[in-house]
């Protein structure tokens, strides 16, 4: 999994409460719609999380 969002707290806040259950794997993170895009890419997770309207923000 991906986590994507523009605030550090929320995206370490998100990391620890999925990691609680082991059916979650967290990859990577991402403060930014480029950076995003670019682990995305890379990486290629199964799933990426992201704030409702964050690409509205961001992009």
């Amino acid at each position: 999994m991906l986590i994507v969002d523009d605030h550090p707290l929320m995206r370490r806040g998100i990391r620890q409460l999925l990691e609680l259950d082991p059916a979650f794997y967290v990859v990577a993170e991402a403060g930014d719609g480029a950076s995003a895009i670019d682990l995305a890419n890379r990486i290629e997770p199964d799933l990426i999380l992201l704030p409702a309207g964050f690409w509205n923000r961001v992009c």
